[in-house]
């Protein structure tokens, strides 16, 4: 029903829409202008559900590597002899590798394409992740754990761009908050995969003459970093972004994949709506990148110069831009929506992550000292191991508390869903954030 819906309304819309001229005379207004229509014409299909899919499994398995600490911390520590202190480390440094990676991919995103800078940002994640599986030391695990957090910190800002340039606009905000609740499925995704092996049977197996040993915590954190893998694998079905290649000065590439698009939604039965597709195509008549000054910031951000020949001379260029781009950013034009949305990203991710991580920690105090999570009688001294063996084991408990606070979660999307374009972003946002 949702897709016969989104349907019916583009094919109300794309008569009026296209029949409007526009006198805009600014170079990236028009083209943008233009892709809009193309999107609008395409409508939406079978196309945009296969996208939801793929970035909606890349989604997830970023929250299922992020998470998946959560429930190492508690099940880890007799074999790493892990003090609370320590558990605060294995459980930040995600993220510091998260800041790093999403400034760096995230960049190189807007400078070389998004396709495969998320998939590289993916593999990055997947490799590091397994890796952190087969570590037998605290200190290699925390190495392997910043390492995969640069992936993930790559791939979280790139998949959002990646999907929104493909949606049209009037849809645009539904289909972002889909996307969105991938993190949820993934979140149930890291309690199942946590309850299958960390509860139901012992894992131990030895390799290289018993130098790697894998046990239940370990297989665990190398099934966590699947979904990444696969992920990388299906996104090669997917095209590049069109609006990346339009404003990269590849026109005839734009065209070729909107195109595809349109056929593989609307098969080639729907002979106006491809007229009308058509005609927007031939105004994409911008081939080649304008020239840049800095006085313009819009068009820096949007618009990078021509790509040179040569290895070390493509390095120092792409270096180059992705400061410049930076620069854009905390410039007089966009410095004050740049330092809104970084404090209110930081307020929410303070406050999900600085609890999530710890929930299933807590909820394992909890049942091993039936009451508080803050009791002395549980908490290990630093560098020691807790002599009670028993508080290695995750307690079936543990697994229910973090389901149902997973589930808190839906209601949440489901609203923003519904509302997201009837009330404005704005609106859903401070209500979702209050």
């Amino acid at each position: 029903m949702m897709m016969e819906d989104f349907r019916v309304e583009q094919e109300s819309l794309i008569r009026d829409e296209y029949n409007e001229e526009d006198n805009s005379t600014n170079t990236s207004s028009n083209i943008n202008t233009n892709y809009e229509k193309a999107l609008s014409a395409i409508g939406f299909g079978k196309f945009h559900v296969l996208l939801l899919f793929i970035c909606g499994l890349a989604n997830s398995s970023d929250a299922i590597e992020i998470l998946c600490v959560s429930f190492v911390l508690p099940s880890a520590e007799c074999d790493l002899k892990m003090s609370s202190t320590d558990k605060g480390y294995l459980s930040s440094i995600t993220f510091l590798g998260m800041m790093i990676g999403g400034y760096v991919w995230g960049s190189l995103g807007d400078v070389l394409g998004r396709k495969y800078i998320l998939i590289s940002a993916l593999f990055f994640n997947a490799l590091f992740g397994a890796l952190a599986g087969l570590s037998q030391t605290f200190q290699i695990l925390l190495l392997c754990r910043f390492l995969s957090g640069i992936g993930v910190g790559g791939s979280v800002p790139i998949v959002w761009s990646y999907f929104s340039e493909f949606i049209p606009k009037d849809i645009r905000g539904r289909m972002i908050c889909c996307l969105a609740s991938s993190w949820f499925f993934g979140n149930l995704l890291v309690i199942l995969f946590a309850y299958i092996l960390l509860n139901n049977f012992q894992i131990n197996i030895n390799l290289f003459s018993g130098y790697i040993i894998i046990n239940n915590w370990k297989m665990f954190m190398i099934v966590s970093a699947l979904p990444s893998a696969i992920t990388c694998v299906l996104l090669l079905i997917l095209p590049e972004s069109p609006k990346f290649c339009l404003y990269n000065g590849k026109t005839s590439e734009a065209r070729k994949i909107l195109k595809n698009i349109f056929v593989y939604n609307n098969g080639n039965s729907n002979s106006e709506k491809k007229r009308i597709l058509n005609e927007i195509l031939d105004d994409f008549k911008f081939s080649v990148r304008p020239n840049l000054n800095d006085t313009d910031d819009d068009t820096e951000i949007f618009f990078g110069p021509n790509r040179p020949t040569g290895l070390i001379k493509s390095i120092v260029q792409n270096s180059k831009d992705i400061i410049k781009k930076t620069k854009c950013l905390f410039g007089k034009t966009h410095i004050f929506k740049t330092t809104l949305i970084l404090c209110i990203m930081f307020a929410i991710c303070f406050g999900y992550y600085g609890l999530w991580i710890w929930l299933p920690e807590l909820y394992k105090r909890m049942a091993l000292t039936g009451g508080s999570p803050c009791s002395t009688n549980f908490i290990p001294t630093n560098g020691t191991n807790n002599s009670n063996q028993s508080s290695c084991q995750i307690d079936k408990s543990v697994f229910e508390s973090s389901f149902i606070s997973a589930l808190s979660n839906l209601p949440g999307n489901i609203f923003t869903i519904i509302f997201i374009d009837k009330m404005g972003r704005n609106l859903v946002t401070c209500k979702k954030i209050n």
